[in-house]
């Protein structure tokens, strides 16, 4: 698991952010049965990379200064 977090890219949280997106906009659209889906897995991706970041930071501090 440390090693998962130590290789960690900042960027997966793109992940986040454009599950986001696409719940939003379908929830705008109508898409109800998309969105509210869209709208879980992405509040599961967040918890799971702000878990992995924050044991980045505290197990690699240097590795994480040089982002």
């Amino acid at each position: 698991m440390k090693s998962v977090m130590k290789e960690l890219p900042p960027a997966y949280f793109a992940l986040a952010m454009a599950t986001g997106i696409v719940s939003s906009a379908s929830h705008c659209m109508g898409f109800e049965a998309i969105a509210i889906p869209l709208f879980w897995l992405n509040i599961l991706f967040f918890i799971c990379l702000l878990l992995l970041t924050t044991g980045r930071i505290i197990f690699f501090p240097t590795v994480s200064s040089r982002i």
